[in-house]
């Protein structure tokens, strides 16, 4: 029996990531794998910080998942805003992040959980709110995959490491492949913009099954 619990934002909800998951199992792993308990914890724009702060809310479901102690979980799926992980390692939110990952993680820990941080990807055309920064989707994928490898680094000891689930990468395969093939990333049918919803950082079906 596997008990998974994701905690995440619209990136986790959209398009039921956690069923997506469950179904996956089931389907790719029925010799092997027994159904248990999946559960998903996450609202629009919550950041690490938010969910650390829920577990500290008496009678909340982010409490009674990971901090009362009746919870028994195998792997617990944590999934950061949208743009922290990419943020300059000096500063203040990316910071804090790192910060809420570790405790996060002990909190898992102590449930007998692993951990995997759910590595996300740039958005398809960059990010307006930060161009300097973000100026296109390589450039930004670039960025939040250092920042998912550095709360690995963190958060593993030899006894105990935790992992990243590489979906930003998979997409910038995706966007490679495009690019070998002599093609056009942003072309509104192409291989790339298919992953995407119409806003172009939230991911469509397809990406959600990537």
């Amino acid at each position: 029996m596997l008990n998974l619990l994701f905690l995440g934002n619209s990136y986790t909800f959209q398009n039921d990531l956690d069923e997506r998951t469950r179904e996956a199992l089931t389907q790719l792993a029925a010799d092997t794998w027994t159904e248990g308990e999946t559960r998903r914890l996450a609202e629009g724009g919550y950041t690490f910080v938010n969910h650390l702060a829920r577990t500290e809310e008496a009678g909340s479901a982010w409490q009674l998942a990971l901090a009362d102690g009746t919870a028994a979980w195998d792997w617990v799926v944590l999934q950061e805003q949208s743009q922290i992980p990419g943020f300059p390692t000096t500063q203040g939110e990316y910071r804090a992040s790192v910060d809420a990952a570790v405790a996060l993680d002990d909190l898992a820990e102590a449930r007998g959980a692993q951990v995997i941080f759910l590595n996300t990807w740039g958005r398809r055309d960059g990010d307006a709110q930060n161009p300097d920064r973000f100026p296109d989707f390589p450039t930004m994928e670039g960025h939040l995959e250092e920042g998912y490898r550095a709360y690995r680094d963190a958060t593993s000891t030899e006894a105990r490491p935790t992992y990243v689930a590489p979906a930003g990468p998979a997409f910038a395969r995706v966007y490679n492949n495009v690019l070998a093939a002599g093609g056009d990333p942003a072309a509104p049918d192409s291989d790339f913009t298919r992953l995407y919803s119409a806003d172009g950082s939230h991911p469509s079906p397809l990406g959600t099954w990537l």
